[in-house]
Order: structure tokens, then sequence, then C-alpha cells
């Protein structure tokens, strides 16, 4: 069985130059080595440096519970509070004006 290659494929093929591609391979691992190594520093200074108030505490609990572990409940949480607000603005400007319009009713 032979494959047929498409003219693109065959383009791609010819233009790809292996030395190239090796060192493109080569930076790929060391910056994915360096991130490992960040990643690793950060969760080291992290867990050696324990929180100084009850914001940072439950801050830093927030962050292990739900976002450390790729849970989707920090977005929900937002979107939540984004909502809450948004009907608590919208509940605050209606009977701000609704009173204004009572007020002038009244005079």
């Amino acid at each position: 069985m032979t494959k047929e290659y498409t003219l693109d494929e065959i383009r791609r093929l010819a233009e790809s130059n292996p030395e190239k591609l090796a060192q493109e391979y080569q930076a790929s691992r060391a910056a994915t080595a360096n991130l490992v190594g960040r990643a690793r520093a950060g969760i080291a200074a992290r867990t050696a440096n324990p929180p100084t108030n009850k914001f940072n505490a439950w801050a830093q609990g927030y962050g292990n519970r739900f976002i450390y572990n790729g849970s989707v409940k920090p977005l929900v949480h937002m979107m939540l509070i984004l909502g809450g607000a948004g009907c608590a603005i919208e509940w605050w400007c209606h009977h701000r004006h609704a009173y204004a319009a009572k007020e002038e009713k009244h005079h």
C-alpha cells in the first residue's frame, strides 16, 4: 500500500529542514524544563512561606481547593459574583429612579 500525498504535503516535506526542526525541538524541550523548574520553585516558595493573615490564608486555601487542581468552580463563582452585582446595581438604579419619580408626583 502506498500513501498518496497532496501537493501541500509534498511542498511541506520538501521545504522542511531537519536541522531547523531539531533546533526548534531542543528549544521547546529547554523551555519546558525551564517551566517545570519555575513551577517547582513556586510550589516550594508557597509551601515554605505560610500565609501572614486571614485573607492570605483563605486565598491560598481557595487556590489549593479550586484553582491548582483545574476546577471550573472559580469561573462559576466569578459568574455568580458578577451576576449578583449586576442584579444589585439594576435594583438600586431602578429603585432610585422610582423613588425620584414618586417624589415628583407629590410636588
